[in-house]
């Protein structure tokens, strides 16, 4: 039955309709799917470009500490040189070799364990001549053209430091690589979406040529490595024509877009492969090199094709088809950014925000800060310990239930971030002195309570320090600076918090000018060396001095050990200091010695730092050879505290002294986290009571009967036992009534320098130190009884 009119007219006006509505919002999609894809490229090349960035900025500073500290350390001791590479390069998994060459290009020092002569030379060579020179005239580290080195069998990406010396001529040159097929390769990005292409291209500033640094999917390795592709220029018609689509698509020319920091888009045509890209491109200026990210034009074209096929469905149906169809595709748009964005600003692990996330959400947070806020910084106590003990897979566990953890019961508007590795920074929108000390309790308290993993409790502490803003406008580094001092504070004494004071910033500023001052120290002739004698209880005579340093700088004055020895290790020039210790002890003791015809025992302070280096033992065997004094003589002092963490590596090195006859002693006993277990596990000759001890022993029956029980526990291992910081006659008789072995204080004699202890032993009389004497004296020692 044919239709009437007014059904036909119906029918053609809802088809003119249909089709009318179809053409407008098909032209939509096409444009969205456009836009999108744009989005998209733009997104990933942000995430791309930021993460190279940082990645080389953090190398790059890696490579101009390590050049400062091999100019400090000189050409001269190589093994030196060799041995502060491998300790700064190793640290940083990114680098996969190193190598130090002279101006000329010679490698004079590398990590494959190859003859430096074998290898080729830097400067000649023609894959490395350019940025070898341009490194040569810089005073930044230069990124170098990619290409491939047959000692290593694989395509490398250098970066290379000059190393000058004060007149500002270089002197060598530093290098590491980078394996551009590994995951530390600046543009490795794991969560690139498919069919993405990478193409990095490095801009050659001394003969206006342009390389290619980095392409992804990585390129197959040829048979022919003269014509590499990493090693062989663009064409220049094919540079011009990029430069002209390039200025086309900033609206400005190449050069002003280079100088811009901006990233354009736009469509090109390979001829080559007969296909279209859609690409976006930057230009980095700090180290010269173009990133720039693609997808093929196809498959834009295939899902704009896909969808007005899918839409092309009976009339009727197309608004609802279409209504769903771009619904399901903005709903994946939006899962996919979601996703990216948030890998981007998210720790993996604890899926805590990172650094990236404050750097980025900052300002919107400030904004809701109505007055000022605190920023708190917590470091984990002994992390590392677990670590090592159960395994990285167990830390990993222990810190995602510390990430919900911290999250919880915190202020409203509260920022928790993983700063990286066990440390996590804390933005409170608060700046109430009393509140915040009520939340670092509640955090220390948070920290304490047991975590249970795979039946295992542990319970974890942590060092943190807190900085509160004076204003609003206060710089959140300079903040996170401040809640860094008022950190490490807080370990001296662990699992507490502390505030940042102008006493810290002092600190901080005596703590940088004593570090300046060490460097000349020791060539200034600024240090040397005074000795204290130590005192056999039972005979009243000389057994044996400590050697301790004074330094006596022109501007600061004496200086004090206790402020200086740590500086010297946390900076790496304790090794310099303890070297002329050992150098100046045995040879200004073998002077008196020789002049007294007599021999007594001599103890040397010795840093952990010392004894994890290679050279040490053999150092003091040599000085010990050199100026005529037997190892069994020699006492080398270790303070407990300072190499807990790690025991079984000291023990071995404690070992192989002891087997050289040298003696090992136990400082500070007493003020460790594990005093009692160390003893049956280190060959120890010789246990130091803290003078903490020692202090109100003769006033104090307490004080007497605890020392008493800790030189019995001592002597029960059959280890002679030494109080330090004796200072009266009523000290050194309640000492002797505990058993004590041996004593050191000011009432013996304070430390002096060599001459005075010439005269002190030329007029040396025994003590008389009489326990019985002193029974029921005026001084008189507390009853045990």
């Amino acid at each position: 039955m044919l239709l009437s009119k007014s059904l036909w007219r119906l029918y053609l006006f809802l088809l003119i309709l249909s089709i009318w509505l179809y053409c407008v919002i098909t032209l939509k999609a096409v444009d969205t799917i456009k836009q999108g894809a744009v989005d998209d490229l733009t997104f990933v090349h942000q995430q791309l470009e930021h993460n190279a960035s940082n990645h080389l900025t953090q190398l790059s500073a890696i490579l101009k500490v390590l050049g400062h500290r091999i100019s400090d350390i000189g050409l001269d001791d190589m093994k030196a040189v060799r041995e502060t590479i491998e300790r700064i390069i190793s640290d940083n998994p990114a680098f996969s070799a190193y190598g130090l060459s002279t101006p000329d290009g010679n490698m004079i020092l590398n990590s494959l364990g190859q003859d430096n002569q074998a290898l080729p030379n830097l400067r000649e060579n023609p894959y490395t001549r350019e940025t070898y020179l341009k490194t040569l005239a810089a005073r930044e580290v230069v990124l170098g053209r990619t290409y491939y080195y047959p000692p290593m069998n694989e395509f490398i990406i250098p970066l290379r430091f000059a190393i000058r010396d004060q007149a500002g001529n270089p002197i060598a040159v530093v290098s590491a690589t980078i394996s551009a097929d590994s995951k530390y390769n600046p543009w490795h990005l794991p969560t690139l979406p498919p069919d993405y292409n990478i193409s990095i291209t490095n801009n050659s500033t001394i003969d206006n040529k342009y390389y290619s640094q980095y392409v992804y999917p990585p390129i197959s390795k040829p048979e022919d490595k003269e014509q590499l592709y990493y090693t062989v220029p663009y064409p220049n018609h094919i540079i011009d024509q990029i430069k002209q689509r390039i200025a086309r698509a900033a609206g400005t020319d190449f050069q002003t877009f280079m100088e811009s920091g901006r990233s354009v888009s736009y469509l090109v045509h390979e001829e080559w492969e007969d296909a279209d890209f859609l690409e976006v491109i930057s230009y980095n200026d700090e180290f010269e090199f173009f990133t720039a990210i693609s997808v093929r034009n196809i498959l834009l074209t295939q899902s704009i094709n896909l969808m007005v096929i899918t839409y092309f469905v009976p009339l009727l149906l197309f608004n609802i088809i279409l209504f769903f169809v771009l619904r399901y595709i903005d709903d994946i748009q939006k899962r996919s950014k979601k996703l990216l964005a948030h890998q981007a600003l998210h720790d993996q692990l604890t899926q805590l925000p990172n650094r990236y996330y404050l750097d980025l959400h900052l300002t919107g947070w400030l904004n809701q800060v109505k007055a000022g806020y605190t920023v708190i910084f917590l470091d984990m106590d002994n992390f590392k310990v677990i670590n090592d003990s159960y395994g990285h897979k167990m830390g990993d566990a222990i810190l995602q239930v510390l990430g919900k953890r911290l999250q919880n019961h915190n202020p409203e508007n509260t920022l928790v971030i993983r700063q990286g590795g066990d440390e996590f920074i804390f933005l409170i929108p608060d700046d109430n002195l009393h509140f915040i000390k009520q939340f670092a309790e509640t955090v220390v308290g948070r920290l304490r309570h047991p975590i249970n993993i795979n039946g295992i409790n542990f319970s974890l502490s942590g060092s943190i320090g807190i900085a509160i803003s004076t204003q609003h406008t206060d710089q959140l580094g300079d903040l996170l600076r401040k809640a860094d001092l008022a950190m490490y504070e807080a370990k001296k004494e662990r699992n507490r918090y502390a505030f940042f004071s102008d006493h810290l910033q002092q600190i901080s500023d005596e703590r940088s000018r004593i570090e300046d001052g060490l460097r000349y120290a020791v060539d200034n002739d600024e240090m040397h060396m005074v000795y204290q004698p130590q005192i056999e209880t039972a005979t009243g005579e000389i057994f044996g001095v400590e050697s301790l340093i004074r330094w006596q700088h022109p501007a600061m004055g004496m200086v004090p050990p206790d402020k200086f020895v740590s500086v010297a290790e946390s900076s790496s020039q304790i090794n310099m200091i303890g070297e002329f210790v050992i150098d100046a002890t045995l040879r200004e003791i073998s002077e008196v010695q020789s002049t007294h015809k007599t021999s007594f025992h001599i103890s040397i302070n010795v840093s952990v730092m010392q004894l994890h280096t290679s050279d040490f033992r053999r150092i003091i065997n040599i000085k010990a050879r050199e100026y005529g004094i037997a190892p069994s003589s020699i006492t080398l002092e270790i303070t407990e505290s300072l190499f807990i963490d790690d025991l079984e590596q000291i023990r071995h090195v404690l070992m192989q002294l002891k087997r050289d006859g040298f003696k090992i002693s136990l400082d500070d006993f007493g003020t460790g986290y594990s005093s009692l277990s160390v003893l049956n596990k280190l060959p120890i000759d010789e246990v130091k009571i803290d003078k903490s001890f020692i202090r109100d022993i003769e006033k104090d029956e307490k004080d007497l009967l605890f020392v008493e029980s800790l030189v019995g526990i001592i002597h029960s291992l059959d280890i002679p036992s030494l109080a330090e910081g004796v200072e009266n006659m009523s000290q050194a008789v309640a000492l002797r009534i505990c058993n004590c072995d041996l004593l050191q204080g000011f009432y013996f004699a304070k430390p002096m320098p060599k001459q005075e202890l010439v005269s002190y032993l030329s007029s040396f009389t025994a003590y008389d130190i009489d326990k019985d004497s002193l029974i029921n004296s005026q001084n008189r020692i507390p009853s045990r009884h």
